[in-house]
């Protein structure tokens, strides 16, 4: 697969609401441990990793693209043509008188983004927000 650069900035804007969400929930339960093993040497290390790592995220730069490059990152490209028709799962038995539901394909986790010549800053972009997240991930595996 190669992902086009709108789906890979589709895909960076979710991690940067849902990682520093994530990193704080860590925080909190390395603070709430019991008996006093949040004052670890340790623990008060990981958790001041998670605490620049959610920094680092809430703070990095928003991106400035073109409002017609914002359009074309955000609008429905219509009908998905790629996915095979959804179908009820046969090996799951409905109980007597429920119909068989099927997830509509629209309500997946895909976000699709039109097929175009993306513009060289929505690549600058997903390429400083890759090393920002290499450089994160090398301080939580040293």
């Amino acid at each position: 697969q190669n992902p086009s650069q709108g789906t890979l900035f589709r895909a960076t804007q979710f991690l940067t609401e849902e990682l520093p969400i994530r990193l704080a929930h860590r925080v909190k339960e390395l603070d709430e441990l019991p008996h006093n093993l949040s004052s670890m040497p340790s623990i008060v290390k990981v958790k001041n990793w998670y605490a620049q790592s959610f920094e680092e995220l809430v703070s990095f730069a928003k991106p400035k693209f073109s409002p017609e490059v914002k359009k074309r990152l955000l609008e429905d490209p219509g009908e998905i043509t790629e996915l095979p028709e959804n179908e009820p799962n046969l090996a799951v038995n409905p109980t007597p008188g429920t119909p068989r539901k099927s997830v509509s394909l629209r309500h997946r986790y895909y976000a699709q983004v039109e097929d175009m010549d993306w513009p060289p800053e929505v690549r600058v972009y997903n390429e400083k927000f890759t090393k920002l997240i290499e450089e994160i991930k090398k301080r939580h595996d040293p």
